[in-house]
């Protein structure tokens, strides 16, 4: 997602208070999901399809890991 650089600068900081390496990949999109909805300056249509691409890329990946 393209974020301009202020609005990335905000997103980056708060991405930093969760530790990914302690997450699954559920929880790291859920989190930055919520990161990305509680920023006034994106789009809520924005977040929903990036969650979407996130979740199908997770599916991708565990059905090819079979």
């Amino acid at each position: 997602m393209a974020l301009p650089h202020e609005v990335h600068a905000d997103v980056n900081r708060a991405q930093r208070q969760h530790n990914a390496r302690t997450q699954t990949p559920i929880e790291n999109v859920n989190a930055n999901v919520t990161i990305l909805a509680s920023n006034s300056k994106i789009p809520e249509s924005s977040v929903l399809e990036a969650q979407t691409k996130a979740l199908q890329h997770i599916t991708n990946t565990m059905k090819r890991g079979k």
